[in-house]
């Protein structure tokens, strides 16, 4: 079963999350969403109020399908810190039931990245796939543009590096365009590792637009997943919008339903068909 969601960047950029995350998780299951994806601040807003977490899904009929970790993982000094910030995130999603651990980082260093940079952060990306599997958690690599993966060469490498029983991929469509990626290829050549995915669409400028205002071609990025049987998390990640935030989710979810044919846990309870 594929499940939709929708990240609530958008109400809460600027830092304002703990101020607008509940009135954003209200707007997105009122839209019909299966659920969403946040990062680690949640860990600072409910790490010792699980039980108050939960209700809140519950009362909302949301899910969170995953937290998002970014770190440098390229040095060594810092590699404590980052590792004792991840676990903190995962002991907080341990108490939860089914959320993944969805992975970022590899920094560009100013003076340009030295030739071990990249097995540090396949490296760290190991351990960290290994220390969610003990919780019971799957851990999934997010590729961002302004990173060391940001090109298809480092990449590729980071692939080989790292072991697909530990770490599984999730491609967000509109980073790959940035970085210049063949995204057919990408969904292709690693659609047996995909655990999780970003539907997220990018406009001829550069700039994050909703799902079917920009260049990336969904539909033939579904037909990869649907044939080979993916049935998990499609997200919306969308960063900024020039709309009212519920406005733009509901453009999303209605590209999704209606260009795609996706349907969601919650669509047949509200009644789309």
């Amino acid at each position: 079963m594929v499940k939709l969601g929708f990240h609530p960047a958008s109400w809460v950029r600027g830092g304002g999350y703990q101020t607008h995350l509940l009135r954003a998780l209200k707007e997105i299951s009122e839209t019909g969403w299966d659920g969403f994806e946040f990062h680690r601040g949640l860990v600072k807003m409910f790490g010792d109020r699980v039980g108050e977490f939960k209700k809140i899904l519950d009362d909302l009929d949301l899910e969170l399908s995953a937290c998002y970790y970014a770190a440098s993982h390229i040095y060594p000094e810092k590699r404590r810190e980052e590792m004792d910030s991840a676990r903190e995130v995962l002991d907080f999603l341990s108490e939860l039931e089914g959320p993944m651990f969805l992975m970022d980082g590899g920094a560009k260093r100013p003076e340009g990245n030295y030739q071990d940079d990249l097995f540090r952060v396949a490296e760290a990306a190991n351990q960290l796939g290994e220390m969610a599997k003990s919780r019971g958690i799957q851990a999934v690599w997010h590729i961002h543009y302004g990173t060391l993966l940001e090109v298809p060469e480092v990449f590729y490498r980071f692939m080989e590096l790292t072991d697909p029983e530990l770490v599984g991929f999730c491609p967000d469509t509109a980073q790959l365009a940035l970085g210049g990626f063949d995204l057919e290829d990408v969904f292709r050549s690693f659609v047996g590792r995909i655990r999780y995915v970003h539907f997220k669409d990018l406009g001829p400028d550069r700039r994050f637009v909703e799902n079917g205002r920009g260049i990336v071609a969904f539909p033939r990025l579904w037909k990869v997943l649907r044939d080979h049987g993916y049935e998990g998390w499609i997200v919306v990640d969308l960063d900024y919008t020039d709309f009212e935030p519920k406005f733009a989710s509901e453009i999303c979810k209605r590209y999704l339903n209606e260009n795609l044919g996706l349907r969601g846990r919650r669509d047949g309870k509200l009644g789309t068909t």
